[in-house]
């Protein structure tokens, strides 16, 4: 038996978390970091003023995406992440500072510190591509 817990086989990350109410509590810590630290101000600005829908669908897409029963389809319909974002201007340090927020909302909540290394590296993959197809939307409109 390894001596390290594995993530992201099946649904160990999703019940490492907590599932539902484990992803939904990082969500609102994350979003409630975001709203009261002026380092985040830049990407908090970046969401609506009503956070309900945006915490629900940004829940549901990592339940599913950790492994949990995929919701976000049902409730909001086909989802593509990069394009989704297309229309913003997702710069290198607007995804550090997403990466950065989600990694305090982990520590805030005390989880352990290897599982929050493999979800933020996790994460930094759709960040990432966020920010590869913002770019190109943003170089597109600007010929």
């Amino acid at each position: 038996m390894p001596s390290t817990p594995l993530y992201g086989f099946s649904d160990t990350s999703y019940k490492t978390i907590g599932e539902e109410v484990g992803v939904r509590a990082l969500v609102d810590r994350f979003y409630s970091i975001m709203a009261s630290q002026r380092d985040y101000q830049p990407l908090f600005n970046l969401h609506p003023a009503d956070l309900e829908t945006t915490k629900d669908k940004l829940s549901r897409f990592l339940m599913g995406w950790m492994g949990g029963e995929r919701t976000y389809q049902t409730a909001y319909g086909a989802l593509n992440i990069p394009m989704a974002h297309a229309h913003l201007d997702v710069t290198p340090a607007l995804v550090d500072n997403w990466l950065n927020c989600m990694r305090q909302a982990l520590a805030e909540l005390g989880h352990d510190a290897k599982f929050s290394d493999y979800l933020i590296q996790q994460l930094a993959i759709p960040a990432e591509r966020i920010r590869l197809v913002s770019q190109q939307h943003q170089n597109n409109h600007q010929s």
